[in-house]
């Protein structure tokens, strides 16, 4: 197994906000990053295949309604 030019670690932030102005609502925003990486996977010419990055961004908000018997989330996000 050849990894001498592979990516095995990174950090990966996760970082989120909640904002609730009453006990029923809420809004949020969050971002994240990932990381695969692809060590000992190689193409038919036998060269490793490189990391899979990834992205996401997503805000929303949360609603409670009839004391909590109705919920829900809309919310919009960019992968």
């Amino acid at each position: 197994l050849d990894i001498k030019n592979s990516v095995t670690d990174k950090v990966s932030p996760n970082i989120g906000l909640v904002y609730r102005p009453v006990p029923s609502l809420s809004f949020y925003a969050l971002t994240s990053e990932s990381l695969e990486p692809r060590n000992g996977q190689t193409n038919s010419f036998g060269v490793n295949f490189d990391p899979s990055f990834g992205e996401s961004i997503e805000g929303g908000i949360k609603f409670e309604l009839l004391d909590g018997r109705i919920s829900g989330t809309a919310s919009v996000y960019e992968i």
